[in-house]
């Protein structure tokens, strides 16, 4: 590949790039001389009698050589050349508005505190993928974006350790993704002081909510809770509990008063209130109706917004309703039934969002895969679409930027395999009937049974893969 930046337009020659190209285009449909520009969500090759859109979210990957630049879709190849200088032009303008893509399905906002050119290495769930990427630091997360489907949002209150070591910046997350960012030059530095900053203030933030949640709460304890459930994230109740009991009482106060009330005991039988995991987070602000119909007024609120507005109670249930409260904090609950090998989801959102229990099959272990759970949810900001949707719906061109979510974040990837039915809450009866069925209706196959048998290495502790003979951080033979 050719080497030069692929920043987002910070030099003097990307000023000078033409908004239409002309190139040589071949491709499944058509092979000849073409028109080409770049559109905010496609590029456009319009041939004399052909014309081709492809949206940046079917790109599978942009691969530039000395001559041509090749794009790989699902549905075949296209290579552009014949434009000399241009061509590195257009990989340039191309990258950087697939990267605004991307960035935006990971729903990313603000202004990057940091851009950097490097390359990049990620083991998640023991395989490796990597090369060349653009690096951007944001308040919440680090975006690591190569010219491919692979691009991964790092939220910061995931990250469990950052270390600098023989000139590359190694990442550890608490979901299990290893990172490793190399050829950083002089900005390995910068870019280790600004992510210490971000996560000092996601500290702050984090102890300030918590006075807002719990006001009692003493220095030791939120310190504790802090480095348990930074801003964004959940965890194990228990553990909250042992260690900063006021926190854990505002948490189930508020549980009692939400929307999850009627369901909360249940809840806790199916675990037996053991092991079961939760998550706190203030509620989103909402627009109101009477504000919306103002903009309406003024010309300034899309129809499709109003009507989404005037729809937002309706449900697919024509049953009785179980009454809801409205929600003052958004919450979650992770809950195992470790016997029945299945977990209950159970959220309270904004008082627009229909309430309803999602069952999963634990795959492995119950802490490991709550974690999972845990990161899909942030990375989806709790939109259950994301988890219902069938292959088939989610391969329609209307779901294109919930596609590239799911293919970019591993843990929703996984979460949709093992999601196996949710119950409205209608009726009680109804909704304890639908849960039966979705518990009823899982089975756990003979290697996920497998997968259940965590074994670890007896030297080092790591965690074994199945079928392995040595252990892959230290090589001691497994027993």
């Amino acid at each position: 590949m050719i080497s030069f930046d692929m920043g987002s337009g910070n030099s003097n020659v990307q000023e000078k790039v033409p908004e239409t190209f002309q190139g040589y285009v071949e491709c499944p449909v058509f092979t000849e001389d073409c028109s080409i520009s770049l559109e905010k969500n496609h590029i456009v090759l319009a041939g004399r009698f052909r014309h081709l859109e492809v949206m940046y979210g079917e790109l599978i990957t942009i691969h530039l050589t000395a001559y041509q630049l090749t794009l790989m879709t699902d549905s075949g190849q296209i290579t552009i050349s014949r434009m000399g200088q241009k061509l590195q032009w257009l990989y340039q303008k191309l990258y950087a508005a697939f990267n605004e893509t991307v960035l935006e399905v990971f729903k990313v906002t603000g202004k990057a505190l940091l851009e950097l050119t490097g390359e990049y290495t990620a083991k998640e769930e023991g395989m490796l993928h990597g090369g060349p990427a653009q690096i951007r630091l944001y308040e919440d997360c680090l975006c690591i974006l190569p010219p491919n489907e692979n691009a991964r949002r790092l939220p910061l209150c995931f990250l469990k350790d950052a270390v600098v070591r023989n000139y590359t910046y190694e990442l550890q997350m608490h979901s299990g993704e290893r990172i490793c960012l190399s050829k950083l030059g002089r900005e390995l530095d910068i870019l280790d002081r600004q992510m210490t900053e971000q996560l000092h203030k996601l500290g702050k933030k984090t102890l300030e909510w918590q006075k807002e949640v719990a006001p009692d709460i003493s220095s030791l304890q939120a310190a504790y809770v802090a480095g348990l459930m930074p801003y964004g994230r959940g965890a194990q109740f228990q553990k909250i509990t042992e260690m900063a009991p006021s926190f854990a009482a505002a948490i189930d106060k508020q549980i009692k008063e939400s929307r999850m009330a009627k369901t909360y005991p249940w809840l806790l039988e199916l675990c037996g209130g053991q092991d079961f995991w939760t998550g706190i987070l203030p509620a989103p602000k909402q627009d109101s109706l009477l504000e919306n119909m103002e903009c309406l007024q003024d010309g300034n609120l899309e129809l499709s917004k109003l009507s989404g507005l005037l729809n937002a109670n309706k449900d697919e249930s024509t049953s009785e309703v179980m009454p809801e409260k409205k929600a003052e904090t958004v919450l979650w609950m992770l809950v195992p039934d470790k016997a029945k090998r299945i977990a209950a989801v159970e959220l309270s959102l904004t008082e627009n969002e229909a309430a309803a229990t999602y069952i999963y099959r634990i795959p492995g272990a119950w802490e490991d895969f709550a974690i999972q759970i845990d990161r899909a949810l942030e990375a989806g900001e709790f939109d259950r679409q994301l988890i219902q949707l069938s292959e088939e719906q989610l391969r329609l061109p209307e779901n294109l930027e919930k596609r590239m979510l799911v293919k970019r974040t591993p843990a929703l990837e996984l979460l949709r395999k093992q999601f196996a039915g949710r119950a409205i809450h209608t009726s009680m009866d109804r909704w304890k009937k639908d849960i039966e069925t979705c518990c009823n209706n899982t089975c756990i196959t003979s290697s996920e049974k497998e997968k259940v048998m965590v074994k670890h290495c007896v030297t080092c502790g790591a965690k074994l893969q199945a079928g392995v003979k040595f252990c892959g951080q230290c090589g001691t033979r497994a027993i």
